[in-house]
């Protein structure tokens, strides 16, 4: 089996304000008779921005209507180890990782805001994971977990996210408004 493979570092990739900037990354079709992709990269860059990205693409969609309403600014990293093999992309796997330090994030029209979050989102195939990720809503702290559970029919699952927290009750009631 035959293979080739592009290799990125920071100054070979353009950054600008609207896109993540690679920290590294390698690209390497490992046997080109069965198109098999695989991507190992590294970016950092604005909240804002990496949400545009993933918004505009089309993964966006299928993380639903809530994550497209989704805004947010402050320093973000990810990491994604894909392998994608073109002829059986039902065997794809995908594991990428997204690191929040201080982020603030919101749903867009609405009072909804986190600030201070901090933590890792991680997808997993078609899984979004989080667990232990602690952020300030209503005036408190908060700590959520995010989770796939088998649900709705089979071989489905639901996401299911579980949160606690301590707010005070003005600002419960505020937001109930």
């Amino acid at each position: 089996a035959r293979s080739t493979g592009v290799t990125f570092h920071p100054s070979t990739v353009p950054s600008s304000k609207n896109r993540p900037s690679v920290e590294h990354g390698a690209v390497n079709f490992a046997d080109l008779k069965e198109g098999e992709l695989v991507v190992d990269a590294a970016a950092q860059g604005d909240l804002a921005a990496a949400l545009g990205y993933v918004q505009s693409s089309p993964l966006g969609a299928k993380f639903g209507a809530l994550f497209m309403q989704l805004t947010g600014d402050g320093p973000t990293e990810a990491a994604a180890k894909l392998f994608l093999p073109i002829k059986h992309m039902q065997d794809r796997q995908v594991d990428v990782a997204v690191g929040l330090k201080g982020d603030h994030l919101a749903i867009a029209d609405t009072g909804h805001r986190a600030d201070t979050v901090q933590g890792t989102l991680r997808v997993h195939n078609d899984e979004v994971l989080v667990q232990g990720l602690t952020a300030r809503y209503l005036g408190g702290p908060v700590r959520v977990d995010v989770s796939s559970e088998p649900g709705g029919g089979q071989g489905l699952f639901d996401t299911v996210l579980r949160s606690n927290g301590r707010t005070s009750l003005p600002a419960l009631a505020a937001a109930l408004e």
